[in-house]
């Protein structure tokens, strides 16, 4: 039996790392948003588990989940509105679209359960015509100039 080199060692990262990598290179997906901070953090991308760890960048369709009492994570988005999600929380990136010439976008984020703070970015400004809005399983939540704390799930 042959015994595995480091050049065997590397092709198995590299394989890896573009499994992880292909749901976004084939859709040809740009990043929305990159992860800051994060504790007891998990991103699911497709069928795929990522630890929710800084500098992860997130793309649309990404499910940002906190699991524990101590767990939180915090996100800035390409618009730079900032997200910080809460213990036992889920964030589902539904649609961010955002042109950094115009200064021009929206998006839509699902919040079922847990709590999110949200201090607006670009998407925010009232002025432009942006949305950033936050579904929950009661409301939807829209953002304009502003910080603003969400709770959704069990009272």
């Amino acid at each position: 039996m042959a015994q595995r080199g480091r050049g065997d060692k590397w092709a198995v990262w590299v394989y890896a790392c573009l499994c992880l990598l292909m749901p976004c290179v084939a859709t040809g997906q740009q990043a929305v948003g990159q992860i800051t901070a994060a504790s007891g953090a998990m991103c699911q991308r497709g069928v795929t588990q990522i630890p929710g760890s800084p500098g992860l960048l997130l793309y649309v369709g990404d499910v940002l989940t906190t699991v524990g009492t101590d767990s939180r994570v915090a996100v800035t988005m390409v618009d730079q509105t900032r997200l910080a999600l809460g213990p036992k929380s889920r964030l589902v990136l539904r649609q961010f679209l955002w042109d950094a010439r115009s200064q021009q976008g929206h998006a839509v984020a699902e919040l079922p359960t847990g709590t999110l703070a949200v201090q607006s970015g670009g998407l925010g400004k009232r002025d432009t015509g942006n949305t950033l809005a936050v579904a929950t399983p009661r409301t939807t939540v829209r953002v304009t100039d502003a910080e603003v704390g969400i709770r959704a799930g069990k009272e």
